[in-house]
């Protein structure tokens, strides 16, 4: 049960469907919009194996490869 009354914070008006989708959709790009941006890492190629154990997304660009 919540207490009556106002309540504190930045919130905003739900302006989207009322499937569960369009509220997850809603909802994600909220969170996309106020993100910072990923760091980018750039990797040599004796350290390509070692880039693949980590949970990041790899982004090959020509023969550069860069890491985001």
């Amino acid at each position: 049960m919540f207490p009556a009354g106002k309540k504190e914070g930045d919130a905003m008006e739900y302006d989207g469907g009322r499937t569960s989708s369009d509220i997850v959709n809603w909802a994600t790009e909220k969170l996309a919009a106020n993100l910072p941006p990923p760091e980018v890492v750039q990797v040599c190629p004796n350290q390509v194996e070692q880039a693949f154990k980590l949970p990041v997304i790899v982004q090959v660009v020509g023969k550069d490869l860069m890491i985001t």
